[in-house]
């Protein structure tokens, strides 16, 4: 057993006792960090899903680190899977959604990390104008180092 399959078993279980529990705050958080285990192996649709159920999770309780961080991990899966014009722009949208929670006075290094995959993303974007999705690359990678 591989240590990453060893950290799904463990989080599973720790879903199942938050669960039992009712303990929303840190099923939303584990949910979100089992999902960081299959987007590491390429397993994208499972940890989209993942994401999705630890967003809904932290609206419902009000938790918005937690809910920014799914934006972001959200955005990442998305910029990675398949059908990637449409993709990147749901990553788009994830990574403006996690800027609004993550602002640079509140959270100033997960809101510079949010900007960087924001940029890599409009750097990367297949739609519109490719001078113009440069330009917002440039800028959020501007704004990454404020």
């Amino acid at each position: 057993m591989t240590p990453i399959d060893l950290g799904i078993e463990y989080f599973q279980k720790a879903i199942a006792l938050q669960i039992l529990l009712k303990d929303k705050p840190n099923l939303a958080n584990t949910l979100n960090r089992l999902g960081n285990f299959y987007q590491e192996l390429g397993r994208y649709e499972r940890a989209i899903s993942l994401y999705k159920q630890s967003l809904a999770i932290s609206r419902e309780i009000g938790a918005q680190q937690t809910e920014a961080a799914s934006l972001s991990n959200l955005g990442k899966a998305y910029q990675f899977l398949g059908d990637k014009a449409s993709n990147l722009e749901t990553a788009i949208a994830a990574y403006q959604d996690a800027l609004q929670i993550h602002t640079h006075e509140a959270f100033p290094v997960d809101w510079a990390m949010t900007q960087n995959n924001l940029a890599n993303a409009y750097s990367d974007r297949i739609r519109g104008d490719k001078a113009s999705n440069l330009e917002a690359a440039i800028a959020a990678y501007q704004d990454a180092l404020q």
